[in-house]
């Protein structure tokens, strides 16, 4: 019989978003901002990252990040 595990704060996921080309002069925001019941997270872009799987779970839903 298989043991599923339960999503958890403790259980963390890593993630990379990739970076976003720069626009000439102008700097572009590398962070990702996540909002998960009330409580904001910042991802930083190009770089792994361990996140909350609630944190992982809103990215991945989003669809906004196609190869998570």
């Amino acid at each position: 019989m298989e043991k599923f595990v339960e999503p958890s704060d403790d259980n963390r996921v890593r993630v990379f978003l990739p970076r976003l080309e720069e626009d000439g002069e102008n700097r572009v925001d590398q962070t990702v901002p996540v909002i998960v019941n009330g409580e904001t997270t910042l991802i930083m872009r190009g770089e792994n990252v361990e996140v909350p799987y609630r944190v992982f779970e809103a990215l991945y839903s989003s669809g906004r990040f196609a190869r998570l």
